[in-house]
């Protein structure tokens, strides 16, 4: 189907499962980075999202199995290698379905991530995390150091690869110390924030409660707000430790003790892992280090932050100076990791701004309309990440209970209290506009579903109008690729290989180009998706199943 000469880059195939974590977000980075640096093209298979429509639990298995379905379409995607994260991986219900889903990539080359080959074959190797250690070492830190006894676990799907480790680590530490685990101390999430219902039976169940270990901080964010909700600060009530320390755990209040791993860096290597493998090359299985980073939510107490507007420093220049740059050190700190160099220095632009219009209102009030221009910019520039800095600032102006009696301080802090102000607003006001944007799109999918099954599909202007709508809500290049026939999904589970599907319609540039079905150009093993018209070698697409009830239509690839 394409035009031209072949392209010599690489298409890597990657089998991914929720990608609105923050996990999955880090993973992809690194994954998109490395796909830059070597002109490789990505394809992201992705299954079910946490956001999707709610389900009933009896029919969780069939649901799962109808977004898990994209997978059936691998071997028609052209890849020169797959990446398989394990982690993220939904409705896999045991270590049998993980084991029956790899297999089907045997004889191929692949890297999989967070679960360890049992047996290595040529063309396969793994990137693993010492989920064990890390896990233990959070654990002893709790025994040993904090001498708490009543600690919980709430762990991820009880087969995740991942939490299968973490628990365990958790069960044996709390083993060699001589204290016994009941079942009840230990709930099984979905690694998301919806772990209300198991936070609460765990403070109701077992009153004085001393610690609640999670297996990822995404879990941690729900388990603040419960503690909060039932009147327990973390840090002093209770503790509270998370795994992954990504951006929001460090920004939370307090500041979240956690292990730390690098998804960025994973994604990088896999991506380069994948095309070794895919040239011919044996690449050794790798496990990668993690550690333990203690703040404040295990009742861990580091000096406070109150000593940020405490400095030696003599002129008011020089002393402005000390502390915002003590500040910016902090924030900066939270994006040092590979990937956000550019936040880190939007931050450090940041702080010197306010050092500037704290010492110029010594003499003249700041001219807010300037102030308010400059603060829309940094906010734009930053992004989703405007929130997590407003709740930073928050967090020194919160636990600064003593300002220096000197203008310049009390300066500062007057400048910090109305910078954080307007970056939350701008998050607010921004969170606003994506949901008033999510809604006012709401009409898409059952328009869409109706477009693909009109009787007269011989009328290419039913499916040239289709990618037109998905181009209206934002998405640049897109391809509709159906099946010969819509199939209903007859079991829980994944289904069998459809050898082949349509191109529908796609929208590249602007322009739609749409066939009727009788000329649909067929997509195989010998026509795959990676040779797709107008597909650029350096690519990234994510693909989703399009369905409706129990009838599979095919899917959709969309440019990230």
């Amino acid at each position: 189907m394409s035009d031209g000469k072949p392209e010599k880059g690489k298409t890597i195939c990657v089998m991914i499962g929720d990608v609105s974590y923050d996990y999955t977000n880090e993973l992809m980075a690194g994954m998109n980075e490395a796909a830059r640096t070597e002109g490789a093209r990505i394809i992201y298979m992705t299954g079910k999202q946490k956001h999707a429509d709610p389900d009933d639990p009896e029919k969780e298995n069939r649901s799962v199995s109808h977004y898990n379905s994209i997978y059936n379409y691998a071997d028609i995607m052209g890849a020169d290698a797959f990446i398989i994260s394990c982690g993220s991986l939904s409705g896999f219900a045991s270590a049998e379905d993980y084991r029956q889903f790899i297999k089907r990539f045997e004889g191929t080359a692949y890297v999989m991530i967070n679960e360890e080959l049992k047996a290595q074959e040529p063309r396969s190797t793994s990137i693993t995390i010492d989920n064990y250690g890390s896990m233990c070492e959070c654990a002893e830190h709790l025994l040993v150091h904090h001498g708490y006894r009543k600690i919980a676990f709430i762990s991820g799907p009880r087969e995740h690869p991942d939490a299968r480790v973490r628990e365990r680590a958790y069960r044996d530490t709390m083993q060699k110390h001589g204290i016994p685990v009941e079942e009840g101390m230990i709930h099984y999430g979905d690694l998301s924030g919806f772990v209300t219902r198991e936070t609460r039976k765990l403070l109701s169940d077992y009153p004085g409660l001393e610690a609640i270990m999670l297996c990822n901080d995404e879990m941690a964010r729900t388990v603040y707000k419960v503690c909060a909700d039932s009147g327990l600060q973390v840090g002093r009530d209770i503790a509270v430790t998370g795994f992954d320390n990504f951006t929001t755990g460090r920004t939370m209040i307090p500041p979240l003790t956690t292990i730390a791993q690098n998804a960025f860096h994973t994604g990088i290597m896999a991506v380069k892992y994948a095309i070794a493998l895919s040239e011919g090359k044996r690449i050794d299985p790798v496990s990668q280090k993690t550690s333990l980073r203690i703040r404040n939510s295990c009742g861990c107490v580091h000096g406070g932050d109150a000593s940020f507007f405490t400095s030696g420093a003599g002129g008011d220049r020089d002393y402005l100076q000390d502390v915002t740059g003590r500040m910016r050190e902090d924030l900066m700190s939270l994006f040092k990791q590979e990937g956000h160099e550019g936040q880190a220095v939007l931050i450090g632009q940041m702080m010197e701004y306010a050092a500037s219009v704290a010492l110029s209102a010594l003499e003249t009030p700041p001219d807010e309309q300037e102030t308010a221009a400059r603060l829309t910019e940094f906010a734009r520039q930053m992004d989703s990440t405007a929130g997590l800095i407003a709740g930073r600032l928050n967090a020194y102006l919160l636990q600064a209970e003593q300002i220096p009696p000197r203008p310049a301080a009390a300066n500062l802090y007057r400048t910090l209290l109305y910078f954080q102000g307007y970056l939350h607003a701008y998050e607010l006001n921004e969170a606003a506009k994506r949901f008033e944007s999510f809604r006012s799109k709401a009409w898409f999918v059952p328009e869409f579903i109706r477009d693909l099954v009109v009787l007269d599909d011989e009328d290419e202007s039913v499916f040239r109008s289709a990618v037109q709508r998905l181009g209206s809500i934002g998405l640049g290049k897109v391809y509709v690729c159906l099946l010969p026939e819509p199939e209903v999904l007859r079991d829980a589970g994944l289904g069998a290989d459809p050898g082949r599907l349509m191109l529908a319609a796609y929208l590249s540039k602007g322009a739609a180009r749409a066939f009727p079905r009788s000329r649909m150009p067929v997509i195989d093993r010998t026509h795959p998706i990676r040779d797709l018209p107008d597909l650029d070698r350096d690519s990234q697409l994510i693909t989703f199943s399009i369905f409706s009830g129990e009838v599979q239509y095919g899917i959709i690839l969309c440019e990230t």
